[in-house]
């Protein structure tokens, strides 16, 4: 409210006793008008603050409602395709044209808070504590944004930067910082504080108002990620913890060499940020960027540089710092923090990229100055993608995996045809599967047990589209069939349907979608052999499918038509 004047209850008639002279107008005029200048700009300063402060509390409303949305959609990493789209949506009106230096969002457990910075921080300055998915910054530029994020455990930050808002650009400009190895502090260090509201000269008010608490981080449940190998699956919680079930014959497990129908903990006390299940051999991640493998060693899979099986992780030699791993059926591929892929194991069809066929025991880099962002193991050839959205592969080719229209085996990589911009690739154990910006998912290669979706069985050598409406945020090909998520979190499965390794209640094969039962709500999935698994957006795991040697993790070994729970440890 703003101060009021008192008035007279008797009104008195003022009179000039004379005319004013030119200079005393003119002075006049001239006061008044610096009085009108000084009240505009004072004014002016109050409007800006005002509206500064609204935008800034306006951007933290906007960060909010994308973490809520983040963890509905169920996106793993806030730097995946769809955690950026969705916090980029929902900034599509930020920031202002006037708005100057760079809005920075830090959050932690204990909350949200928004400043604002001259300059992009260095990167001594960008340091978070552990915590799930934790946006870390947002950056407006003028063109786009940048998006900042940490991976569930303190030490490596990721940046994802869009020049466009229609899609990932390169994630190296200068105003990002990207996958730099730092410290994980306290984030309470910075002395985060909200702008000051503007200065009024209006009474204090007698009631007292507070900033409503911090909305709290959305609970992810127990497991992070889930991996599913030929008769085994392996699971990380979101502690970082390792598990794994199902058949153990070859050490697969992590721990030992009998089968396990309910997940038995990987030995090592490692923390892991990333799991692969190969067929009969399981990889990881530690949050130090140190790869380990374990099980089937007999082909070099395990890049330890021996060819021995080993029931306990073994690190994969050389001083690589890997960000993201896959298995295959005896190879294992990996992707630096730079892009470069690597490869280990079993060449005989060319699959490890580097130009020959001879078996490695330790990681080569695959051929070519390609920078890939994505990289997955099929079970004798391998695809990746490039940050441009270009697709490779490479290896075995006898049904047209590779996607370059011929089915002669590649040693190194060779483009996928046609003009398609994927995010996000799967490779089965003869078949690849793709996503496009839009949701729109291709397969092809083997097609036996319409596993490419496209409602024939007739093999495919180069991207067919798959049958149906659906617009699909990631996808997983097995060896006889596929399975993909939509933004919503509903699964659909196709081709071979044996065993139910589709879920939807029967053993009908299905050369088209054909959703999974139950009223679940994925985040994210993976299949195999004969049986799938998928988290849901609350953290759960639920698998169906063949359910011999223990592999769905319920705690039997009886066939399930569709999804069951995993039991926690």
């Amino acid at each position: 409210m703003s101060p009021s004047t008192p008035k007279s209850t008797n009104p008195t008639n003022v009179y000039v006793s004379r005319g004013l002279t030119l200079v005393e107008i003119i002075l006049g005029l001239v006061v008044g008008a610096l009085l009108v200048f000084s009240a505009f700009v004072s004014f002016q300063h109050v409007f800006v603050k005002t509206r500064e402060h609204a935008e800034l509390a306006a951007l933290k409303s906007v960060v909010r409602e994308a973490q809520a949305l983040l963890a509905i959609s169920g996106a793993e990493r806030w730097d995946t395709q769809a955690g950026l789209d969705a916090v980029l949506g929902a900034l599509e009106d930020w920031p202002p044209a006037q708005a100057a230096g760079v809005v920075g969002v830090f959050a932690d457990n204990s909350g949200i808070a928004v400043i604002e910075v001259d300059a992009w921080p260095e990167v001594s300055e960008l340091t978070f504590s552990r915590s799930l998915n934790t946006l870390l910054m947002v950056v407006p530029l003028d063109d786009g944004a940048c998006v900042v994020t940490a991976p569930p455990h303190t030490g490596t930050i990721q940046g994802g930067c869009v020049t466009n808002l229609d899609g990932i650009g390169e994630n190296t400009p200068a105003e990002a910082v990207t996958n730099q190895q730092i410290s994980g502090i306290s984030i309470e260090s910075h002395n985060i504080t909200e702008p000051e509201p503007p200065a009024t000269t209006e009474p204090e008010s007698s009631t007292t108002t507070t900033e409503p608490e911090p909305e709290p981080e959305p609970d992810l449940g127990f497991w992070a990620q889930i991996a599913v190998g030929i008769a085994h699956s392996c699971a990380l919680t979101t502690d970082g913890d390792a598990y794994c079930w199902g058949n153990g014959s070859s050490g697969q497990l992590g721990s030992t060499n009998n089968n396990k129908s309910t997940p038995t903990t990987v030995s090592g006390n490692h923390s892991f940020v990333g799991l692969a299940a190969g067929t009969t051999h399981s990889c990881g991640i530690t949050t130090d960027g140190d790869t380990y493998c374990w099980g089937n060693g007999t082909s070099g899979q395990l890049g330890n540089g021996n060819i021995t099986n080993q029931t306990t992780p073994v690190k994969v030699s050389g001083n690589h710092k890997f960000q993201s791993v896959t298995a295959g059926a005896s190879h294992s591929c990996a992707l630096t923090a730079t892009g470069d892929a690597y490869c280990w194991g079993f060449n005989g069809s060319g699959q490890l990229g580097n130009g020959n066929t001879t078996r490695q025991t330790t990681p080569v880099k695959v051929s070519g100055n390609h920078s890939f962002k994505e990289i997955a193991a099929g079970n004798y050839h391998s695809c990746a993608l490039t940050i441009d959205g270009d697709t490779y592969c490479w290896g075995q080719n006898d049904n047209g995996q590779l996607g370059n229209r011929n089915t002669t085996n590649q040693t190194t990589p060779v483009k996928v045809s046609g003009n398609h911009s994927f995010v996000s690739i799967s490779a089965g154990a003869h078949h690849s599967c793709a996503l496009t910006t839009d949701g729109d998912t291709y397969c092809w290669g083997q097609n036996d047990n319409g596993q490419l979706g496209n409602g024939n069985t007739t093999r495919r050598i180069s991207p067919t589209k798959v049958i149906g409406n659906h617009s699909f945020k990631e996808i997983a090909a097995g060896d006889y069939h596929s399975c993909a998520l939509t933004a919503t979190g509903d699964a659909y499965c196709w081709g071979a349907g044996s065993n139910g390794r589709l879920g939807n209640g029967n053993t009908t094969q299905q050369t088209t979608p054909v959703k999974v039962s139950g009223n679940h709500k994925f985040r994210s999935v993976s299949a195999d052999n004969s049986h799938s698994c998928a988290l849901t957006a609350t953290g759960d795991a639920y698998c169906w499918g063949d359910g011999s040697n223990g592999r769905l993790g319920n705690g039997n070994t009886a066939e399930q038509l569709t999804p069951v729970k995993v039991v926690e440890p």
